[in-house]
This record gives C-alpha cells, structure tokens and sequence, in this order.
C-alpha cells in the first residue's frame, strides 16, 4: 500500500501538488444551520474579509461538505510534515465558526490586543526581514520607500479601513469579539497603523545600511516578549534541538534558495556556542561573539585550500589571517537575521525568556547610487544582439560564441534578454513561464506574471518577489517583429507546458541561477561585462525607457511590477489590457537597430 493510501487525509492531485482533505465536522454544520442569517453575513463580499472562510462556500452559497487545502509542495515527505500542522490550523478555524455562530465571543483586554499585535507585527516583521535581506535591486527603491513612509504617516485613524480588517481578522481567530465601541479594540487599530509605520522605518533603515533599529519604544517591548512572561519549559533544551525543532516547524515555508543561508547561520552558531549550548543559557556576550565571527567570515570559505577542514570559527580567523576577503555587511547581516529568527521562535515556543540578539548587527553598508547596478549602453546593447548567439552561431550551448552562418537557435538563451528588455520581467519571472502565461485579452498579447495556471492552481515552482510582481505586460511590438507569437505557438504545437522547456531549476528552486551564471560568461564574450552589469541591466534599461516615454507613476509601476504608492491603487481592478498596450507602444530604445533579427509575419 502506498504512502498516500495509508493517509485518507493527504491526497496528491493530477498536478503533482499535495492537499489535505478535509470534511466538514457534523457540529460545525449543525451552526451554521442554527444561524444560517450570520453565516451568509460572513461569507458575503461585505462582510468578513476573511480568506479562510471563501473555502468553505459552495453553491448557492451553501457550505461545502468536503474541504481540499494545499500543502505547496510535490514531495511526499514535505506533505506529511506539513499535514499536521495544517490540521491543526483547519480544526482551530472549525472551533472558531462554532463559537461566532454561537454567539461565545469574549471582548478582549488591554493586554489581550497587545498580545495580538505583538504577534501580528513579529510575523510581518520577519517575512520583511527574510524577504529583503540585502539592498534592493531596483534603481528607485529609495524613493519608493520613503514615498512609502510617508503616505503611511499620513493617513489618519478614521480612513484605516483595511487595518480595521485586519484587526477584525486577528480577533475573530482568538474568539474575541469585534467591538469598536471598546477602547482595546480601537487601540489595537492604532497599534496595527504604528506596526505598519514602524515596519516602513524598518525596511527604509535596513536599505540604507541601518540594521537592528526599533524606531516605535512599544515594539522594542513586543520584540522582547511577543505574547506573556515565560518560564522556559525545558531545563537542557539545547541549541541542536532547537535548530532542528525550528528547521522542521519550518520546513513547509522556507523555500530551497532560503535552506542555504538558514543552514550557514546555523552552523556559524553551533561553533560559536557550541551544539550542546543551554538554550535559556545563551547570552547577549555570546550573540556579540557571533556577530564578530560573521564580520569576519570568508567568502565561499570551503573552496580555500588553506581552510579545508576548519569549523567555521577557526576559518573566520585563518581568513583574517591570510588576509581573505569578508562577505559583505549585508550578508553578514542576513545571516545574523536568521540567527535573530530562531531565536525568536525560541521566545514563541516557552524555550527562551527572551531574545538575547535582538538588535544586534554586523554594521552598516551604504550603497552609494553611483555603486548600483547600470543599465546597458546603447552601444552595449548592440553588441550584446550583434553577437553570434543572435547573427548565427554553431549552437546555443557550448558554442554560442562561434560563428556559424545561417544557424540561429531561437531558445532561452536568444528570447530571454529580448524579453527582459522590452518587458523589464526579471530573470526567473521569464524562464518559469509557462506556454499559457502568453495570453491574449481584448485584442492584446501578453505575458501573465503569476504563480497559479488558469485553473487556479499553484505551480510549486513558480516563484515572485512580491506580490506586486503578479501583474500583466503586452508583448512589444518589436518581440512580434522579432517572432515571438511565432515561437509561442511552435512550442503549443509541439505540446511543451513551459515556455523554456530546456531550462532546467537550480539547485536552489530558481530557473534564474543557472542561467544568470551562463549570462555572466555571455557578457564576457562579448566585452560588456563589469561588476555593475549583469542581466537586471536590462529592467534598469526598461525603467530609463518608461522615463523617456514619459509614462505616468501608476503605469510604470503596473508594467514593472513595483508596488505602487497611491493610495488610490487599492481600488478598482487596475489598468486595462488595452491602456497597457498603448502605453508599451511608446517604449522605444532610439540607436538600437534590431531589424536583422525581424522575420516575416
């Protein structure tokens, strides 16, 4: 008997993905039949924003009797660790529709609501960390920032409405009731609004080089002690067991790229204090030590001879030693955050009273604007689509740099930098696409940057940076001029799902890696490559086009996938296929003669 079989509960559908099965509790049905009128009430677009109750409708608005929740992943192992912790959470919003319907809701306290959006702001405090570790590549991420800031410094407490939402979302899921004429319920708004205010102080700091700075006083309190006073629950609870608790409490939700540098940090930590370390013994003396070991760790430090069989201490002071490059602040910072994570869960999971690295950093590094990723040069440009790979080549692997007159393989390699240019879509955006992203709505062809397929399910490895980046880009004129469309509909013929179906992922789970090494190499042969350039070049070269055409704030921003600052882009359903279109249609590159690439249409 198989795996799956064994568990009724955990099923793998035609996709590959695997989801949990759940049916609807008999005393749950029984509730909802009892109040039928506050049922429809919170599953109406007006009424209760919350996600987790969209599942259980059916038709007609009726509940469903059978529940299907992904797991995200297409390993079984990962399903099964993943399984447990998903039932938990499924039965906790089981208990909580039990006791809405029934009218069981406690109006909660002072100190209930700072519990609440302690824990709310630790969760989006740590997914900003993780998600940001290092200065941002986008040209104007420091100006978007501030705009950031201050548009959420502005707004005044009567037109929060979204963070009333949220905050009617928190209590509903501990069973509080929702009372706005209660003074804990108002506060918990006007804290929410200071979270998010705190978390733009934060993310603009840390671009700037300014690590572990707490700008509110109240979150240096909820940083310290994110739900009540703890007595830690075990007495030689070690830091191994600790590290493996996390990495399995985790494993569902850190993605590949992100094991790397969990698993580094980690281990830094382990020689520093030792495996066997006392949990509730660590010591801010002792987050200090680690700090200066990360200051001083080498770069790639197993692939130095001189280095080869050192703990990661004793090689951080060889490589001083020798005189071996540090990695750089921010990485030391990004590691230090990992370690700054754990130790938190720790403070969540009763282990630790409190977080003794909190605040801590490895230093600043300030990235002057004239040290940021360029675009090509017009020149620079023209030799990179003068060269063998696009003019004719012996092939597109191993000898792309040879000339061979009349072969012109028009794969990944070919489309991905014409893409990237006349679209501005980062790297694994392009190489995860599948065939179905090029679309045509209302008369316009375009790439769909998405995570889900029409049928709205998720492709595991499928990956965007925020969710800004999810958005729609017509195809430029120029790439139909070049055969685009054509290359598309050759690859539906011959029945490919991905669009790029000889890229193979990297061994972190993103096309991008391999490629972006190869590209590296290609910018090389053809003279263009320096430390400032590489392929995000080509979204710099989108942004400056987007400029010369003189496209407004809002457009630019939906054609780039950066996250808009307007309050007035939370309404509506944004820009249409067609006034996208027009506007890409002013993108031009003027010196860039690309007519030897054009084919017949």
């Amino acid at each position: 008997m198989n795996e799956v079989a064994k568990t009724p509960q955990l099923q793998c559908r035609a996709n590959g993905v695997f989801y949990y099965r759940a049916r609807l509790p008999g005393d749950v049905l029984r509730a909802i039949n009892g109040n039928k009128r506050e049922w429809k009430r919170r599953t109406s677009t007006r009424g209760a924003p919350l996600v987790t109750w969209s599942k259980l409708v059916g038709k007609n608005g009726e509940p469903k009797k059978e529940l299907w929740y992904s797991l995200e992943t297409r390993d079984i192992s990962a399903a099964k660790r993943a399984l447990p912790s998903k039932q938990v959470e499924i039965n906790s919003l089981f208990e909580q529709i039990i006791r809405l319907l029934a009218g069981e809701q406690n109006t909660p306290t002072m100190r209930d609501v700072e519990k609440l959006a302690a824990k709310w702001f630790a969760e989006r405090d740590e997914s900003r960390r993780l998600a940001n570790l290092t200065p941002a590549d986008d040209e104007d991420t420091e100006s978007l920032l501030r705009e950031d800031l201050a548009q959420s410094q502005s707004q005044r407490l009567e037109d929060l409405g979204s963070y009333q939402k949220i905050a009617e979302a928190l209590l509903f899921k501990e069973g509080f009731a929702a009372d706005w004429s209660t003074s804990p319920v108002r506060f918990l708004v006007q804290l929410i609004q200071r979270g998010r205010i705190e978390l733009c102080q934060r993310a603009l700091g840390e671009y700037l080089g300014s690590y572990g700075k707490t700008y509110d006083d109240i979150f240096e309190v909820f940083n310290v002690d994110v739900s009540r006073p703890r007595t830690p629950s075990s007495a030689d609870y070690t830091l191994k067991e600790l590290i493996s608790d996390f990495m399995q409490d985790r494993s569902a939700s850190i993605n590949s790229k992100s094991v790397t540098s969990y698993e580094t940090a980690f281990r830094v930590a382990k020689d520093v204090l030792g495996e066997g370390a006392i949990v509730r013994d660590i010591s801010r003396e002792q987050c200090r030590q680690y700090v200066n070991i990360l200051k001083q760790f080498p770069s790639n430090y197993k692939k130095h001879r001189a280095l080869k069989g050192l703990d990661t201490v004793a090689a951080s002071q060889r490589a001083k030693e020798i005189g071996l490059k540090p990695i750089s602040v921010s990485t030391a910072n990004g590691y230090l955050s990992r370690f700054v994570t754990l130790l938190k869960w720790a403070v969540v999971e009763d282990k630790l009273h409190k977080n003794p690295a909190l605040n801590l950093s490895a230093g600043t590094e300030l990235l002057a604007k004239e040290d940021r990723r360029l675009p090509f040069t017009i020149q620079e440009l023209q030799k990179i689509f003068g060269a063998p790979l696009f003019t004719g080549c012996v092939d597109d692997e191993n000898n792309y740099n040879r000339p061979k007159v009349g072969n012109c393989p028009r794969r990944s390699r070919f489309w991905a930098q014409l893409i990237a240019i006349f679209t501005g879509c980062r790297l694994n955006e392009i190489l995860q696409m599948r065939v179905d992203d090029i679309q045509e709505r209302d008369s316009v062809n375009l790439f769909v940057v998405r995570l889900v397929d029409d049928g709205g399910q998720r492709a595991p490895d499928k990956k965007v940076k925020t969710s800004s980046s999810r958005r729609i880009v017509p195809v430029h004129p120029e790439l139909i001029r070049i055969g685009f469309l054509k290359y598309v509909e050759s690859q539906r013929v011959a029945g490919a799902n991905r669009l790029f179906p000889e890229v193979n992922v990297g061994s972190d789970g993103y096309y991008s890696s391999p490629y972006s090494k190869w590209h590296n190499h290609f910018l090389t042969s053809v003279e263009v490559k320096s430390e400032r350039k590489s392929f995000h070049s080509f979204r710099h070269n989108f942004r400056d086009a987007m400029r010369e055409a003189d496209l407004s704030q809002g457009i630019s921003e939906a054609l780039g996938g950066w996250v808009s600052r307007s309050v007035s882009s939370n309404y509506g359903s944004g820009f249409s296929p067609k006034a996208l279109e027009v506007a890409m249609n002013k993108i031009r590159y003027e010196g860039l003669d690309l007519s030897h690439l054009h084919v017949e249409l």
